[in-house]
């Protein structure tokens, strides 16, 4: 989401708090593009103030990339940035 849009929403940081004392609910979304999907900032959202904060990539090679690192916090999300920061 943080790429789609760009910037806009920010992904937060996947952390579990359990509660003794209230029930957790979960709720799975799911969504299947196609491998050949661009994924990058939406269109809409760049113009002359909004320049692109992320590069846009092919769904299949987002998800080559990002399986074949080790696992750290949004480190993936970082690679994608245009500008590193």
């Amino acid at each position: 989401m943080q790429i789609w849009s760009n910037g806009f929403y920010k992904s937060p940081e996947h952390k579990v708090i359990v509660n003794e004392h209230t029930r957790r609910i979960s709720i799975g979304v799911f969504f299947n593009p196609k491998l050949e999907a661009e994924i990058g900032p939406a269109d809409s959202l760049i113009n002359s103030e909004n320049s692109p904060q992320f590069n846009t990539i092919t769904l299949d090679k987002y998800l080559k990339e990002f399986f074949s690192r080790k696992l750290a916090v949004k480190t993936y999300l970082e690679h994608m940035r245009t500008e590193k920061f």
